[in-house]
């Protein structure tokens, strides 16, 4: 499983049968989107199928496609509306024995029952640049504490290169918060179950934009 950032919270995760574009937030005229893949939001959205897309989701339950299984469980948004709905989804794709787990707009307080849903995880794609769009590190740490996964792949920060509504913190001053050793990688990341160890120390890996 590869995993490739495309700024915001968009990334691409390519296995050896299949291509799945998660959180896509480049309007239609510039869209990612490549011919038959998998698109993934971590919100309901009545944005319609695009046609080159091979399946569209945006809400939890379980699927399988080519040579991947995705898990969708139900969250309560960032800003919880007064509807208390659980509006968003933690996804997590599995292939080839490997693992990963991506948080989109979501609440910081995640049950133990959606954790136990979660489930092992080896790779965490996190948004963490805050002032109130998303969520921040100290929030993300929470979550990252829960999961405890291998590694974790940042997105949603100040990288120079993505448009924001809100100023969002840099790199260098999430890593303090999450008090993890950044670790570059190219604009993609190589995601194989053989590379850990139990009881390994969590990496953050920071993936420039594509």
């Amino acid at each position: 499983m590869e995993i490739q950032a495309l700024g915001a919270n968009t990334v691409r995760v390519t296995t050896k049968k299949t291509s799945i574009l998660i959180n896509d937030s480049i309007s239609d005229a510039k869209s990612n989107l490549k011919d038959d893949e998998i698109v993934i939001f971590s919100n309901k959205t009545e944005k319609k199928l695009n046609k080159k897309a091979r399946l569209f989701i945006s809400s939890a339950g379980e699927y399988e496609v080519a040579d991947v299984l995705i898990v969708g469980i139900p969250t309560f948004p960032y800003k919880e509306d007064s509807s208390k709905k659980l509006s968003s989804t933690i996804f997590k794709l599995i292939s080839d024995d490997a693992s990963l787990a991506v948080i989109g707009d979501v609440s910081p307080e995640l049950t133990d029952s959606q954790i136990e849903d979660l489930g092992h995880v080896d790779a965490l794609v996190i948004p963490v640049g805050g002032n109130g769009v998303t969520l921040d590190a100290t929030q993300a740490l929470k979550i990252i504490k829960k999961i405890d996964p291998f590694v974790v792949i940042p997105v949603h920060y100040e990288d120079g290169l993505s448009i924001y509504s809100a100023t969002q913190d840099n790199i260098e001053q999430v890593s303090k918060v999450l008090g993890l050793e950044i670790i570059e990688a190219s604009n993609k990341f190589k995601l194989k179950s053989s590379d850990f160890i139990e009881g390994q120390a969590t990496k953050l890996v920071v993936l420039k934009r594509a």
